[in-house]
This record gives structure tokens, C-alpha cells and sequence, in this order.
């Protein structure tokens, strides 16, 4: 990045669930960049029930995340970067809480982008006696973008860690560097499923 950068955005989503997420970026040099974020995710009122069916009103359940980047430029084709979080989640008086990291590289050839990531690596996290996995996956995506055109397309397959492939292809057409179409469709080999993605 050339100059700091600041976002902050809202979603109010069904059933009172929100999101609200915020991030600044600023360059430490000509080739490195360092960013801060936050998430949170508020699941809005759920009624609660003890072991016997009894209603013991309503409780609140979120979930929190806070995040360190750095970003670098170690070439003027590759560059890579680091995301270090730390995630809470919280239901009624029941938290848990745990550390992952994603990590990310990219290689520009001419018209063609090739990147490769790992995100959510990180150990389990436990509610009470409950372990979960963190949804870890990586990523290895291509992208073509011919210079001075309005088109561009890419591919990407995802392996979860511990879950099934799923590819996907898309392309966004680009008018006036103001308005963008995109559309893609996302493949579930091992289950056989088309979904279709629009924006």
C-alpha cells in the first residue's frame, strides 16, 4: 500500500445477527505494509432452556476476533504476508478462545496472478469439555487480467483440512473502473454440486 488505509463496515443480518468488522493498514517502507482488524459477531437474543425444558430466558452468544498483518513485497512479481488472530466466542456464560494464523503468497507473470494460501491454522478450541476444530483450508488460485482490458477471470481450488474440496471459477467484467458484474459457480466434487455465485 502507498498511503493508510481505514474500513469499517456494518451488517445487519436475519434474526438480529450482526457484523460489524473495522481495519487500518499503513506502510512501514516502500515494500512493507503492517495492518490491525477487529470482527464481531453478535448472534442478537436466543431463548434459553435448562436440562429439564424450563425457559431461563433469553442469552446472548458472539463471537470476536482481533488480527495483526504484515504484508511485503519481496520482489517486484512475489509478494506475501501473515495474519496472526486471536478468536473468542462466547455463549451465555460458556467462552472459549484460541490463536490461528493465515498466511498468503502471490506471483505476478505478465497477465497471470497465481497465489497460494493458508488460513485458520491454528490448534483447537475447546468449550468446556467440547473441542472444535478451527475450519482451516488452503487455497491455490490463477487469475488472468489482460492489461488495459475490462475482463478478468480466475480459478481456485480449496482443500479444507478437514473437510472436501471445492473448486471455483469466476470472472467480473469491469465498466469505466466503476462499475463491476461479477459471477462465478463453485463445484463440490465429492458431493457432485453446482451453486452458483453472483455479485
Amino acid at each position: 500500500i502507498e498511503d493508510r488505509q481505514f474500513s469499517v463496515g456494518h451488517f445487519s443480518w436475519y434474526q438480529d445477527i450482526t457484523l460489524n468488522h473495522g481495519a487500518l493498514a499503513i506502510p512501514v517502507s516502500q515494500r512493507i505494509g503492517l495492518a490491525a482488524s477487529m470482527t464481531f459477531v453478535n448472534y442478537g437474543k436466543i431463548e434459553g432452556y435448562d436440562a429439564y425444558g424450563a425457559s431461563t430466558g433469553d442469552i446472548s452468544a458472539g463471537d470476536w476476533a482481533g488480527g495483526l498483518s504484515i504484508g511485503a513485497a519481496l520482489s517486484d512479481q512475489i509478494k506475501a504476508g501473515i495474519t496472526g488472530r486471536f478468536i473468542s466466542q462466547k455463549l451465555a456464560d460458556v467462552t472459549a478462545s484460541g490463536f490461528a494464523a493465515d498466511f498468503g503468497v502471490t506471483m505476478q507473470v505478465n497477465s497471470f496472478s497465481i497465489s497460494a494460501a493458508a488460513s485458520n491454522i491454528g490448534p483447537t478450541m475447546k468449550f468446556e469439555s467440547v473441542s472444535e476444530r478451527l475450519p482451516a483450508a488452503v487455497r491455490l488460485g490463477v487469475a488472468y487480467a489482460p492489461s488495459q482490458s475490462f475482463i478478468v477471470g480466475a480459478v481456485e481450488v480449496e482443500k479444507k483440512l478437514y473437510g472436501d474440496i471445492v473448486t471455483r471459477q469466476g470472472f467480473e467484467l469491469r465498466f469505466n473502473n466503476q462499475y463491476f458484474l461479477r459471477s462465478g459457480l463453485s463445484f463440490y466434487p465429492g458431493q457432485g454440486d453446482y451453486r452458483s455465485l453472483k455479485a
